[in-house]
């Protein structure tokens, strides 16, 4: 829009960039002035501030009976890891044969919410707050135990507000003025709170499961201490499942209490992210073909070229990729072009941009408003929402549906003390490269960071124990009889293009949050497929074309499998470095010298 508006006008705007969470400062300067970086200067922030920082750890329960919890403490579960053999930490289920038996565990009527409400509930009974979270069903959950126990405890007014996307604006407005009130005030909130509100003056910011980046966790951390002389303060809360018979090895190392220690251990050491400037962004692309035919009325390919790729913001996409986006835009009926050589848009696309929804360049779904006394109080995508007499969790409160107006997309509710958390969707987020080497490197370090409460520390040591154990950090992998299960601490788009090599090879594979197990596989086979990876017979579009599901934003319906896979290529793959750690992997377990 930026370059767009600087077309229109005739003139270069000064540009202004804030960022508190900016990877690669060069990188911004050709973001902001691609033709001319050199002219961006870089003003560097001064000073340190104080930062008070913790990480608390929990295991989930198993419910195995009505308002009954079977829960291990941290301390079986580092007894557990000290009984394992080396042969017993290998194995699919390392625990299938020594794990204590459901009689030997104690049973407690209290989850890891309720302890992480009890701990909340204690930590923010004054000032302003605010609890991020990755999902907002969580969110709704542990807002509903919150309001619960403050009113057993007949607290008033109630502090606890929700905050988050599928909440009516409404709804939102008056927390936000809460947040500004000066009374004790704690908002669990997704990442509409994460930036660019203003919420005055926050005093400590805690985080349900640790988010997915580095730069997210800086971003939330420095919603607190703003004020001059106050510490940045954050609580991070981890939830990994209970050690039992049936968890596998990932589920033995604690995943998401690790993610939380690299996270940290990589924010305390300055690193952040740095700018993904190779996307090609290709549905914002078509956003803003459409949308700059809505302005004109009608323009030819050159002029759209010329204003969105050469002297604008899709520097990465090429003049034929521009075309075949055009094509595909006219195949499916979205714009034609009339005989003087223009196009303009076609009744499907003057629908699309006729549409509200239009401006926003995200997702959105089919929705239902949730409505109490004719009061809007948030919204439900249309497969979530319950029968008549069924009960939901919405704005941390509980609710009964009373009726569905089906045809105005409207449903009337009623106060319940019943309720389920709605299923909201949403995607997980992406892990970088970096935070998994992270993760491994604390896994072989026997530190323990002064931040961890004792739990944490405790889990971290059972981790530590079944990876040495296992062997994962030697090897990195696991030869069993008819499967290997490999540990190539691999963000997000490393684990998917070693799934889609697999595809490739006929392989059949699954993988989980640290590694890939293949199935049917021995050592030889798969030291074979590794080599086939690392001599690069494949490329990223090869790969990309075995992706099962290809569209992932507003606008990839309107082009075509091909250009979707040429921009997945791109996006979502990592080939250089799955090619560099198969090679590593290859040479360490084939017994080949290191280069």
């Amino acid at each position: 829009l930026l370059a767009r508006l600087s077309a229109a006008t005739g003139r270069t705007p000064r540009v202004i960039g804030l960022s508190a969470t900016l990877g690669d400062p060069q990188g911004a300067r050709s973001f902001i002035a691609p033709d001319a970086p050199e002219s961006v200067g870089i003003i560097n922030g001064s000073g340190e501030q104080a930062v008070k920082f913790g990480i608390k750890a929990y295991l989930r329960g198993k419910e195995v009976a009505e308002d009954r919890i079977l829960r291990w403490n941290p301390h079986m579960a580092l007894d557990e890891a000290l009984a394992l053999t080396p042969k017993q930490a290998r194995e699919i289920h390392p625990l299938g044969n020594i794990a204590a038996s459901d009689e030997d565990i104690p049973t407690t009527a209290a989850d890891e919410l309720d302890d992480i409400a009890a701990d909340i509930l204690q930590s923010c009974a004054n000032g302003t707050n605010l609890i991020f979270g990755n999902a907002k069903q969580g969110l709704e959950i542990l807002a509903d135990r919150l309001h619960r126990e403050v009113k057993r405890r007949g607290i008033s007014p109630d502090p606890f507000h929700v905050h988050h996307g599928s909440l009516s604006k409404d709804v939102r407005e008056e927390t936000e003025t809460a947040l500004k009130s000066g009374r004790p005030t704690t908002v669990l909130c997704s990442s509409t709170l994460e930036m660019g509100i203003d919420i005055g003056s926050v005093l400590r910011v805690a985080q349900l499961d640790p988010p997915w980046s580095v730069a997210s966790m800086r971003q939330r951390l420095g919603r607190s201490g703003r004020r001059a002389g106050e510490a940045a303060v954050m609580r991070v809360y981890t939830r990994d499942e209970s050690p039992h018979a049936g968890s596998n090895l990932t589920d033995l190392l604690f995943p998401k209490l690790l993610r939380a220690i690299a996270l940290s251990r990589l924010m305390v050491s300055k690193w952040l992210e740095p700018h993904d400037d190779g996307r090609q962004e290709l549905s914002t692309l078509v956003h803003q073909i459409l949308s700059c035919l809505r302005e004109t009325g009608g323009l030819t390919t050159a002029q759209l070229f010329t204003v969105l790729v050469k002297d604008g913001a899709f520097r990465n996409v090429s003049e034929s990729t521009f075309q075949n986006v055009i094509r595909s835009l006219g195949r499916k009926q979205f714009i034609e072009q009339v005989p003087t050589g223009e196009l303009i848009l076609a009744p499907i696309g003057e629908r699309i941009t006729a549409d509200r929804d239009f401006y926003a360049a995200f997702q959105s779904s089919e929705e239902f408003v949730v409505r109490h006394d004719g009061r809007e109080i948030g919204k439900l995508q249309a497969a979530l929402v319950p029968q008549v007499g069924e009960n939901l969790i919405l704005g941390g409160r509980r609710w009964r549906v009373e009726d569905i107006n089906t045809p105005a997309k409207n449903v009337d509710v009623s106060p319940t003390k019943g309720g389920k958390a709605p299923v909201f969707r949403g995607s997980a987020g992406e892990i970088h490269n970096r935070v998994a080497e992270e993760m491994a490197a604390m896994l072989a370090d026997s530190d323990d960071p002064p931040y961890l409460n004792n739990d944490a520390r405790l889990l971290l040591r059972a981790a530590r124990e079944t990876a040495g154990r296992a062997g994962i950090l030697a090897s990195g992998a696991i030869f069993r009889a008819e499967s290997v299960q490999w540990f190539p601490w691999l963000g997000t788009r490393g684990l998917l293009t070693l799934e889609l090599h697999a595809r490739c090879d006929g392989l059949a594979v699954e993988r989980d949050d640290l590694s890939i197990t293949y199935k049917k596989v021995d050592r030889a086979r798969w030291l074979e497929h590794l080599e086939s990876i690392a001599c690069g017979s494949r490329t990223a579009l090869d790969l990309a074309q075995q992706m099962a599901v290809k569209t992932f934003d507003k606008f990839d319906d309107a082009l075509t499998d091909e250009l979707l896979d040429a921009a997945n290529a791109f996006d979502r793959l990592d080939l250089p470095n799955v090619k560099h750690r198969a090679d590593e992997a290859f040479r360490l377990n084939s017994g080949q010298p290191q280069w």
